[in-house]
């Protein structure tokens, strides 16, 4: 669901509900509302798709590990670090190890000054661009084998 807007403001509208649909990862978050994200699913709707984000292109490689982009989702949503442990399954200490990993990879500690809010806005970046909500199912077809009987 996009923002609520007036007539003169359905574009805009119409953009945030594409992002809050690309935000959604089913089954975990099958549906996302505009309105949870604020000022920034406006922000994310006006942002031209191939602007350069290299902060979410730094997220790639964080997301090959396993816990990767659990760890990273666990500590945008956490205000700390047990916090953030917890939300990922995993004792405070291996979340640390994770999280020392992340600064290394990303160049920023995400629990100090705007380190958040770049990791933030990078996750959100690299969801969108990650976004499969939008893959079409493979057909499935169904093969019929006929004996032939002569």
């Amino acid at each position: 669901m996009g923002v609520a807007a007036g007539i003169g403001q359905l574009h805009h509208s119409f953009r945030t509900a594409l992002v809050a649909l690309l935000l959604c990862d089913p089954p975990a978050t099958p549906r996302v509302t505009a309105d949870e994200y604020g000022g920034l699913i406006g922000l994310l709707a006006d942002a031209p798709a191939d602007s350069p984000q290299p902060d979410a292109i730094r997220l790639d490689e964080v997301a090959r590990h396993p816990w990767g982009v659990a760890t990273v989702d666990a500590i945008v949503r956490s205000p700390s670090v047990r916090q953030a442990a917890r939300l990922a399954g995993v004792h405070h200490s291996t979340l640390q190890t994770h999280l020392d990993c992340i600064t290394g990879v990303m160049g920023f500690d995400p629990y100090d000054g705007f380190g958040r809010t770049r990791l933030g806005t990078a996750y959100l970046v690299w969801r969108l661009r990650h976004s499969r909500v939008l893959d079409m199912p493979v057909p499935q077809v169904d093969v019929v084998v006929v004996a032939d009987g002569a």
